[in-house]
């Protein structure tokens, strides 16, 4: 699976989850210990040249007391037809396909990132 692809469940599902708690980026990355740009990357599908750092990614799971897993799964719900105006085809059709995939590979994918999940130290 190639990285770009795995952006659009992050961005779709960090987005909702963020505006569920009632955040706003900058709100979300004082929680997390990150930039707000860290937020808005993660949250940009087209921010093509920024990298994704697992730690970073994980705190922001963590501030937003989900499991990591929650990111970068399906998205719950399919976006709306003018949210598909902003990604290119090859994500469109990423998003199809993740959507056919059996809940097993999923899961492995899953299972995989966590295990490479380094400890954060809770800050008092």
């Amino acid at each position: 699976m190639k990285y770009s692809k795995l952006r659009l469940s992050i961005a779709i599902n960090l987005k909702r989850l963020r505006e569920e708690k009632g955040l706003n980026q900058r709100e979300l990355a004082q929680k997390a210990g990150v930039s707000q740009k860290t937020i808005s990357n993660l949250e940009n599908i087209n921010a093509t040249n920024e990298t994704c750092n697992l730690d970073k990614l994980t705190a922001v799971a963590e501030a937003l007391k989900v499991n990591i897993t929650y990111l970068i799964d399906e998205p719950k719900t399919e976006p709306e037809k003018s949210e598909y105006n902003e990604f290119d085809e090859e994500t469109i059709e990423f998003a199809k396909a993740w959507k056919e995939l059996p809940r097993e590979q999923k899961n492995l994918l899953a299972a995989f990132v966590h295990s490479t999940q380094k400890p954060i130290k809770k800050v008092a």
